[in-house]
């Protein structure tokens, strides 16, 4: 984004072979979601992603599971730090 901030790549991108670097790096990450919500002993039930995931509403959708799009790390001081700060 920072090197082709437009819908349009610059030249000296397409040619580095950064789009085509880019796309398989997209391509794993949604490879690699898919792959756990469906492998091993089960398939999920509900996905809980982080708002900059890339394939949580795609496979939620494609599960047909519930889908909690939530921040994964505290935004304000715990309960515990509350209390022991008193």
């Amino acid at each position: 984004m920072v090197r082709n901030p437009s819908l349009i790549p610059r030249f000296e991108s397409l040619r580095s072979g950064e789009i085509g670097k880019r796309r398989k790096m997209m391509y794993e990450m949604i490879e690699g979601c898919w792959r756990s919500c469906i492998e091993g002993d089960f398939i999920a039930d509900a996905i809980i992603a982080n708002p900059p995931s890339f394939a949580h509403v795609h496979c939620a959708e494609r599960l047909s599971i519930p889908l909690w799009i939530v921040f994964t790390m505290p935004w304000y001081a715990s309960f515990v730090e509350v209390m022991s700060n008193i």
